[in-house]
Parts: structure tokens; sequence; C-alpha cells
């Protein structure tokens, strides 16, 4: 039912650079409120489009997004690459 691996292409950390989302994953991990909501709503729509392409049921999609915003914020302080 979901795309196989093969399908998914994976960037190089080169190719996705952003000084911008490093800036706010810095101010989100020192606590920032609006860096989260920023991150969020930037972000938001690229989880969902991927959970999107995998043919997830809606509640399954919101259960996906919540467990990625939940990692998010138990290892931003920890990214290399923001």
């Amino acid at each position: 039912m979901g795309l196989k691996a093969s399908r998914i292409r994976v960037p190089r950390l080169a190719e996705h650079h952003d000084p911008a989302a490093a800036a706010l994953c810095t101010r989100a991990a020192a606590g920032d409120q609006g860096a989260w909501d920023d991150i969020v709503e930037r972000y938001a729509p690229l989880v969902y489009a991927i959970c999107s392409r995998y043919r997830l049921a809606s509640h399954d999609i919101e259960d996906v997004g919540q467990t990625v915003w939940l990692l998010l914020v138990e290892h931003l302080a920890k990214l290399r690459e923001p």
C-alpha cells in the first residue's frame, strides 16, 4: 500500500542547508515559543504530505504528526544539522 523505499529520494544535507531553519531550531531549543510556532507552521504541511503519500488514514496521519513533533521536542538540542 505504501511507497517503496526505493522511490523515496533522500536529499544530501548540502542541498537543504537552510540558515533560517537553523536559527529557528536554535531559538526553539532556547525556549522561544514563537520559533516553535514558526517551525510547526513551516513543516506541518511537509509532514502531512509525506504521510498522505503513504496513504495513511486521517487518524493515523494525526498520530504520526504528533509523534514527529514529540520527537523533535525531545531531540531538538541534539540536532547536528537543523
